[in-house]
């Protein structure tokens, strides 16, 4: 029976026969859809099924109490007729300062019950939050073709700062493409966004730092507006004491350079480094102008101590990292902002680092490293600037012994601090280890155990992954610091593609990511006898691609590759499962295709080595010269056809990407990023690339 035509067409009988028959059978029922049918993401704090009817048909009015300025609804909610007096299928939102919520801010509570649902909360930001809960209810009401049980939810945030980093160093999509992701992180309840902006912003003042295909001050302006009316705060990330190749490669600021023949530090004593990054501030400001914070950088500086300056001095590498940290700070807070500052090179600094990450060091050696350790932290302490935000970051295991020893550190000293986890790190193309479910998980966790108010999930560009591979990873960290509940990997996947696809059904295929992530972990290495992917292979010693043996045809080449090969035969068979489970999923999906056509052309373009090295083994056990020859036709075909599959995987990964320009100036490329080694897209494909050079190279010398 489709309830959904309920009150637009049946006899009013009818009608009457059917709500008794619910209001007989919600009892028993409503909590098993609530559990079931219904997968709101973030989990809210307390869901009650109550007797009776609760919402039948699809809503058809909002009313706003008090007038309330309207909300900018989502397109499923955008047609709504706005009505001046409560009626019966809509949705009434009021606001009530005297309500009792935990939070005051972001919290609400939703009672639906006989045909009407109400949304109260203190502030306008509850409200909205609480539409987006409705969202998800009526996206589930329409998609199993329910109705929404009579309930009574009670929701509010653990983490009141929920914030995701956009890291442009390497790319840019078009502008549109950045309103779909403010739209969707709204969704989620993410109410801010960290805007790793480095050259991608058109700095009026100097210029040459913004590269000529960078966005105006206006045009982020214009998407910091957008953001504002759907509760999502933008504030920049302006690189600072280190990660400064973006300035400092052109030779116009050469002079600034802590080490003169590396772009990748500022001086520290230079009063030119103040200069320049004081005016980027400015320009950052004015395109962000609802923004509480500026992220400073400040990370990865390891060079600090070798320029004239530096040297004459006689300050320490520490201290000539909390000069610039002290004077940075003071500015920003000098400009109404916050500033945020990664805080690696403390520890680093102070010898307790290792502790701050590696799980594998055992408790009693990470302990005593602090015992040792803690004293020249304390005798510091002066040095560390009070008002800013230290953000305590780990992307891969937030349980390590010194993660946890660091935060109660701040704590214990009054200081300010941030977690910051990861939705993509470095691995090339996308996330690897479900969407880095695990270690999103357990800084969560610590943040709720540690009441800890401000959370970062970035999401790096090193790599230049497509945004649409991420989504997993974040709706994880939204759902996770809004509401920490004990949930596992397959669980939250299931609620994710509900969300986020309208993957709706209880079938295996549907964890195709996992699969792709896991089969990526072969593409990685699988044309290289030593290094990884991601890095850029710029450096010889630490990458080399695998090697052809002029002997080949002996069988020896495939006995030496014989764990490389069963990998290859793995990688050829998940390719063709995965294959039909995202057509599948093509078919099925209600929204988001994007994503699966982007999963669809990684799968194509990963499974290419594979193809490959199995052709070569092959040929290195063929008996016969005539063998050889067909292996060889075969081969030649096999490499011919690379440029169609790059092709087919471009026009997708650059729909709305944008690609660099011609003259685009790349830097020394200090941390080999593998987006940042050549000026078009060929950093993609390099391996392959390389490595088909290579092959043809050697078909050419073969004989049969």
């Amino acid at each position: 029976m489709n309830f959904l035509l309920f009150g637009s067409g049946l006899k009013m009988g009818r009608c009457l026969v059917i709500a008794v028959l619910y209001i007989f059978l919600m009892p028993r029922v409503g909590k098993a859809q609530l559990d079931t049918a219904f997968k709101l993401f973030p989990i809210p704090k307390k869901i009650t099924a109550q007797p009776g009817v609760g919402m039948l048909h699809m809503p058809r009015h909002v009313y706003y109490a008090d007038d309330i300025f309207p909300f900018k609804l989502s397109k499923e909610m955008s047609s709504l007729a706005r009505v001046k007096r409560v009626v019966d299928g809509g949705i009434q939102l009021f606001l009530d300062s005297e309500m009792e919520l935990p939070v005051n801010a972001e919290g609400y509570r939703i009672q639906i019950a006989n045909n009407v649902i109400k949304i109260k909360a203190k502030e306008r930001s509850g409200l909205f939050y609480g539409l987006q809960t409705i969202k998800q209810l009526i996206q589930d009401m329409k998609e199993h073709n329910i109705p929404i049980p009579a309930c009574d939810i009670l929701d509010y945030p653990d983490v009141s700062h929920r914030a995701v980093h956009i890291d442009l160093k390497h790319h840019l999509d078009d502008m549109p493409y950045y309103y779909s992701v403010i739209d969707r992180l709204a969704e989620i309840k993410v109410n801010a966004v960290i805007l790793e902006f480095e050259d991608k912003l058109r700095y009026e003042h100097t210029p040459l730092i913004g590269a000529d295909h960078a966005f105006s001050i206006d045009e982020f302006r214009a998407l910091s507006d957008y953001a504002q009316e759907r509760f999502v705060k933008i504030s920049p990330l302006i690189q600072g004491l280190g990660h400064a190749s973006f300035i400092l490669k052109h030779p116009t600021y050469r002079s600034l350079r802590e080490d003169p023949l590396s772009d990748w530090a500022f001086s520290p004593l230079d009063s030119g480094t103040y200069a320049i990054l004081f005016n980027l501030y400015d320009e950052a400001l004015k395109a962000t102008p609802y923004g509480e914070y500026i992220h400073i950088g400040g990370d990865e500086v390891g060079q600090l101590g070798q320029s004239t300056l530096s040297k004459e001095s006689g300050m320490s590498a520490f201290e000539l990292q909390m000069y610039w940290l002290n004077k940075v700070s003071s500015y920003i807070i000098s400009r109404g902002r916050v500033p945020i500052f990664w805080d690696d090179m403390v520890f680093k600094l102070k010898g307790l680092y290792e502790t701050t990450y590696d799980d594998s060091m055992p408790i009693d050696s990470a302990k005593m490293h602090w015992v040792k350790s803690l004293k020249l932290l304390q005798d510091n302490i002066a040095l560390f600037p009070k008002e800013c935000i230290f953000m305590r970051w780990n992307y891969s295991t937030p349980w390590a012994y010194g993660n946890n020893r660091a935060i109660k550190w701040y704590r214990d000293n009054g200081l300010k601090i941030m977690g910051a986890t990861a939705a993509q790190q470095v691995a090339p193309m996308m996330p690897r280890d479900q969407s880095n479910f695990k270690s999103i998980k357990a800084f969560a966790e610590i943040a709720k155990n540690s009441e800890m108010q401000h959370m970062l999930c970035t999401v790096w560009d090193d790599s230049s992954p497509h945004f649409e591979t991420v989504w997993r990873g974040l709706y994880y960290f939204a759902a996770m610091n809004w509401n920490y509940v004990e949930i596992d990997s397959h669980t939250a996947n299931i609620s994710f593609l509900q969300r986020f696809y309208g993957l709706n059904y209880k079938d295996s295929v549907y964890t195709f990511q996992d699969k792709l992530e896991e089969s990526l972990k072969f593409w990685d290495r699988a044309l290289l006898e030593r290094g990884h992917r991601y890095k850029f292979p710029n450096d010889t010693n630490e990458t080399k691609i695998l090697n052809i043996p002029l002997t080949m045809g002996d069988s020896n080449w495939s006995l030496s590759q014989k764990e490389r090969l069963d990998n290859a035969r793995k990688c050829v068979k998940l390719y063709e499962e995965l294959r039909k489970e995202i057509r599948k999923s093509q078919n099925l999906a209600l929204r988001n295709h994007f994503a699966l056509q982007i999963f669809e052309q990684i799968n194509e373009l990963h499974v290419y080595p594979a193809h490959v090295l199995l052709l070569l083994e092959r040929y290195d056990k063929a008996n016969e010269d005539s063998t050889k020859l067909v292996v060889k036709k075969e081969l030649s075909a096999l490499l011919d056809e690379f440029e169609s599959l790059r092709s087919s995987f471009s026009k997708i990964f650059y729909l709305q990407r944008l690609h660099n320009p011609i003259d685009y100036l790349l830097d020394s490329n200090f941390h080999q990023h593998l987006a940042n080694g050549t000026q078009n897209d060929d950093w993609m494909f390099v391996f392959e690339l390389m490595f088909i050079a290579n092959l043809r190279e050697w078909l050419q010398d073969q004989t049969p």
